[in-house]
């Protein structure tokens, strides 16, 4: 685990969670490489708009402050994410608006992100991804399973797989709560940790390029430690890159007997921010055209 902090950009739950661990304090504030500003409406976020297309690139704001919000081309019509009032899922410290996304079928999947590249991160400190989410209880059947709710971050950029690389992923099983990652061949890694559904939650994930692993902290506290990067694959083709990150939604595993996808599910997220420590060296782009738009490797089980 690599140490990395800073009193400015990170939550005061992650900046106790890292003074606990005596990590190191930066003196200046971590380089920001996007800032959705709580998708606040002073920010190019309108109430009611579906996500994708918000925050657009307008040239009036420092580009870690510009996106605009993407749709991946496989999101389907069943899962959408717009613009709602916090009035929907309050919480203490929030502004005025949010994103919900929202499910109305057992199957489905959906992908909304921001493009920023930042080239080389193997020749940088770790990247830094901090969000707020809060994941409504699906189902009280004690046979119900998922769906998953979270983030992912991507690799778009120098492979030859066809699709983007996916160096990690966390979020929550909407069913039971219970923290939820994918092993190399993108079956499920359940970690036995569960946190209480319909409440807010603060993640930060940490990825190390070098060792190309990951660590999760949830509410002040590790809880993935070193997970493998899921698209690290033998040889060249492997994430060295940042392109873009992904709110996502789909469907886990029901194989065993008796279990199904709740048929109704919602997810409220209500910030994201991506840092790196050192940019000097890396090449930061502000648009990447049409990589977000690239289909997403499946996980094993999910529809």
């Amino acid at each position: 685990m690599k140490t990395i902090l800073n009193r400015r950009t990170l939550t005061p739950a992650l900046l106790a969670t890292g003074l606990a661990l005596g990590l190191t304090s930066h003196a200046s504030a971590l380089p920001i490489i996007y800032d959705a500003q709580g998708f606040e409406p002073l920010d190019d976020y309108t109430l009611l708009n579906p996500l994708a297309g918000e925050d657009p690139d307008d040239d009036n704001e420092p580009d870690f402050q510009e996106g605009p919000w993407q749709k991946s081309l496989d999101t389907t019509a069943n899962v959408t994410a717009t613009i709602q009032s916090i009035a929907l899922a309050p919480r203490l410290g929030g502004g005025l608006q949010l994103v919900q996304m929202n499910r109305t079928g057992a199957n489905g999947r959906g992908f909304w992100g921001v493009q920023k590249t930042v080239q080389d991160m193997d020749l940088l400190d770790p990247l830094v991804v901090q969000w707020s989410m809060n994941v409504t209880d699906a189902s009280d059947d004690p046979n119900a399973v998922g769906p998953f709710f979270g983030l992912d971050v991507n690799d778009a950029l120098d492979n030859s797989t066809g699709f983007p690389l996916l160096a990690a992923s966390a979020g929550l099983d909407a069913a039971t709560g219970e923290l939820v990652t994918f092993d190399q061949s993108l079956a499920e890694d359940r970690k036995g940790i569960f946190y209480t559904l319909g409440q807010w939650h603060d993640f930060m994930m940490v990825l190390d390029y070098v060792d190309q692993t990951f660590d999760v902290f949830v509410d002040g506290s590790l809880a993935i430690d070193d997970q493998a990067f899921i698209d690290e694959f033998a040889g060249p083709v492997k994430p060295l890159d940042f392109t873009d990150f992904a709110f996502s939604t789909f469907a886990l595993d029901t194989s065993s007997g008796g279990q199904f996808t709740p048929t109704n599910a919602t997810a409220y997220y209500d910030s994201v921010l991506v840092a790196v420590p050192e940019p000097s060296t890396a090449l930061i782009a502000a648009t990447l055209g049409p990589l977000m738009m690239l289909a997403r490797r499946r996980r094993r089980f999910a529809s």
